[in-house]
């Protein structure tokens, strides 16, 4: 699954998130993409949630723009 990008109305943030079947798929292709925009870890918080039935997996970014 792609990683869906979001920024925030002011543009102050932006989030990078994937949901998939494993949380090391999300977390693979959450951070391949936090390197392709050149996103530095000091302006990065992490999050990770799962469905109910624990099937699928999001993690997210949230990096400070």
């Amino acid at each position: 699954m792609a990683v869906a990008i979001a920024t925030s109305t002011n543009g102050k943030y932006t989030t990078f998130s994937s949901t998939n079947a494993t949380l090391a798929t999300a977390l693979s292709e959450v951070l391949n993409e936090l390197d392709t925009h050149n996103k530095p870890m000091t302006k990065l918080r992490f999050t990770s949630v799962f469905d109910d039935t624990g099937q699928e997996f999001t993690f997210i970014a949230i990096a400070k723009n």
